[in-house]
C-alpha cells in the first residue's frame, strides 16, 4: 500500500515487475542495491521529506529519501515493507532504513549503504513512512548535560 511519503511511480512500478520472479529475499536485495546506484546521498535533512516519486526524480537525498524509494519498490513487488528510524551507534546519530517480511521475519536492509542494516542500528519507531516515526518529530527539555543511553540484546534468529 502507497502512504503519506511512499507512492507507486511509473518507474519504480517498472523496476518492481521486472524483478517479480525473484525469490522474496534476493528481490529485496535486489531493491536495496537499486537504491544505493541510482540515488546520491544528501545529509541535508527537510522538514518534511519528499514523496518517494521526488526524490527518485532528483535523484538523490538523505536517509529518510532512501528508505521511502526503497519501500516503493518493494511494496510494488509484493513485498510487506516498513519504515524504520532510530540510531546508528557506529555514526553516532539518527538514522533510517526499512524493514522487509520475508520468510516469517522482518529483514533489515540499509538503501544509504547498500547492504543489510548494520547490527548496530537501534530501531526506535517503525511506520509505514517517516510521518509515523515519533523520532524526527519529538523533543528534549532538561538539562544540557544529559546523556541517553542506549542498551540492546543481540539475538540470534533461527
Amino acid at each position: 500500500m502507497p502512504s503519506r511519503a511512499v507512492v507507486f511511480a511509473p518507474e519504480t512500478q517498472k523496476i518492481a515487475r521486472e524483478a517479480r520472479e525473484m525469490p522474496p529475499l534476493e528481490r529485496a536485495a535486489h531493491f536495496n542495491r537499486v537504491c544505493f546506484l541510482s540515488l546520491e546521498y544528501d545529509p541535508a535533512t527537510e522538514t518534511s521529506p519528499l514523496q518517494s516519486d521526488a526524490v527518485w526524480a532528483r535523484k538523490g537525498g538523505n536517509c529518510a529519501d532512501f528508505a521511502h524509494v526503497l519501500l516503493s519498490l518493494c511494496r510494488c513487488g509484493g513485498l510487506a515493507a516498513r519504515y524504520a528510524a532510530g540510531f546508528n551507534a557506529a555514526q553516532g546519530q539518527m538514522h533510517a532504513w526499512a524493514e522487509i517480511w520475508v520468510e516469517g521475519h522482518w529483514h533489515a536492509f540499509d538503501p544509504t549503504l547498500g547492504r543489510a542494516a548494520s547490527p548496530g542500528n537501534v530501531a526506535v519507531a517503525v511506520g509505514r513512512d517517516f510521518f509515523d516515526c515519533a523520532p524526527h518529530s519529538g523533543s528534549y527539555r532538561g538539562a544540557a548535560h544529559a546523556q541517553i543511553s542506549f542498551h540492546c540484546a543481540t539475538t540470534t534468529r533461527k
